[in-house]
């Protein structure tokens, strides 16, 4: 706005300046041509009368000059004719010899004066003045100035209103938006795009303000996600870090815990099958060697977390692969009251290793029937999906088998959902699994080249999807 009224001030003042200038110089133009005219009229008309009087005089005599001229004063009422014979005009003033004009004032009154000579046989005689009041045209032209420049003050007050509503409707407001949207992106917020859709100057601004925006927020986004793959990096890499220390300390605790495992667990089963002994002990000696079988089991599970082994891997059709590992889980299934339905493709090809990923298939069955406990149906799907963007970063865009592995559940909480894959991270009851799982079964499908995701919905149930790089055969 402050641009605005400057604007306005700078039209007004320039366009008062030039009105003026104009109106004054009309003005004076318009007062020296009224005063050229009647200067030029009574220069005329006293050489008419001084001509018409001469004549008169030579014939009549002063007397019929006088009575010529009281009868010329009776039509030009405006004009004072006088005649002034050589006696009455004074001494030490030279006569004029021909017709001459002056502008004299007396007090506020301003006259034009012509005086002629009368000459008689080449003498001088008498002198003809014809005068005439000029004030009012004086006065006329006055007022007519102080038009002008009332008229040049209304001239340029509408110029600086009309620059300033030009620029309030031009300028002004698009300005304004312009400067509202440019804080919306310093305070961050880089969505915004200008209303404006103008071809003029303005329009270019508008149109390079939301280029910029635009290459903003995809530098932010670029930023956002280097900052993400970062810190995804740096916890990969700590969680390695654990890996390996696991692998230090598993193959410590399976050469110190391994062999008193087993005696433990064989001298507990002794004691369980023992019929000596009384039901009590039995009992518990056949808790003590699950619990043992248990522990050695973890053991062994995190030796084979901690290994990093190249398999043979071969090209085969993944529903016979899956066939296999639902024909391993069916008889559990049974047991609690579970089905298993398999449905997709039956030509899809991947270069697995066999028995790896059936472990991957058998342990996502086995969840999934641990989560249904009043029993329910497990989906697996087979389906051919182009992928984009991977959710493992190790993956590469392209064509995958994807195999989904569906319960009906009780599901996973948003929270627990990101931790799924993390070991050492269950959301079954104590003693019922060692976090371990997921994360050999994630480990195994990233060796192929694939990556697990997990989809859960809780009181719907939880998929699971296996993605593994098809394998198609060259012609």
């Amino acid at each position: 706005m402050r641009v605005a009224w400057k604007l306005a001030a700078g039209m007004t003042c320039g366009v008062g300046v030039v009105l003026a200038a104009q109106g004054v110089f009309h003005a004076y133009r318009l007062a020296d041509l009224q005063e050229s005219e009647l200067s030029d009229d009574e220069l005329i008309l006293s050489g008419t009368l001084a001509t018409a009087v001469e004549d008169i005089w030579a014939t009549s005599g002063l007397s019929g000059a006088q009575d010529f001229l009281g009868r010329v004063r009776e039509d030009w009422p405006r004009s004072r004719i006088q005649l002034r014979t050589r006696e009455e005009v004074d001494p030490r003033a030279p006569l004029p010899e021909a017709a001459e004009i002056t502008t004299f004032q007396r007090g506020e009154l301003w006259f034009v004066s012509a005086a002629a000579p009368v000459r008689i046989h080449d003498e001088t005689v008498a002198v003809l003045e014809v005068s005439r009041d000029l004030t009012q045209d004086v006065v006329y032209a006055g007022n007519a100035l102080r038009q002008q420049l009332l008229l040049a003050m209304v001239g340029a007050l509408f110029a600086g209103l009309g620059s300033l509503w030009l620029w309030l409707r031009l300028l002004g407001r698009p300005l304004r938006d312009l400067t509202a949207l440019a804080q919306r992106v310093a305070e961050g917020d880089y969505s915004q795009r200008s209303a404006l859709r103008r071809r003029d100057d303005v329009g270019k601004l508008a149109q390079a303000f939301d280029e910029m925006s635009e290459k903003l927020e995809r530098a932010r986004m670029r930023v956002k996600a280097e900052r993400r793959a970062r810190t995804q990096t740096l916890e990969e890499l700590r969680h390695a870090d654990r890996l390996t220390l696991v692998g230090r300390l598993a193959s410590s605790i399976a050469h110190e815990l391994g062999t008193p495992l087993n005696v433990v667990s064989g001298r507990a089963m002794m004691i369980a099958t023992d019929e000596a002994l009384p039901a009590e002990a039995r009992e518990n000696g056949e808790i003590i060697g699950q619990q043992a079988q248990h522990m050695a089991g973890l053991i062994r599970d995190l030796l084979n977390l901690s290994r990093k082994k190249q398999v043979a891997r071969e090209a085969q059709p993944v529903r016979d692969v899956v066939d296999s590992a639902v024909g391993l889980v069916v008889p559990i299934c049974d047991d609690r009251d579970v089905s298993v339905t398999i449905v997709g493709r039956t030509d899809l090809l991947a270069e697995i290793h066999r028995g790896k990923i059936m472990q991957v298939l058998t342990n996502l069955m086995m969840n999934a029937t641990q989560a249904m406990p009043d029993g329910g149906t497990i989906s697996v799907g087979i389906e051919r999906v182009e992928v984009e963007d991977p959710r493992d970063r190790h993956a590469s865009a392209g064509t995958y088998v994807c195999i989904s592995v569906t319960d009906e559940g009780v599901g996973i909480e948003g929270d627990s959902l990101e931790q799924v894959f993390e070991p050492f991270f269950t959301t079954k009851r104590e003693g019922e699994g060692t976090g371990l799982g997921l994360t050999v079964c994630h480990g195994i499908v990233r060796e192929h080249g694939g990556f697990l995701d997990v989809a859960s919905e809780v009181g719907r149930g939880t998929t699971f999807f296996v993605y593994l790089p098809m394998f198609e055969e060259t012609p």
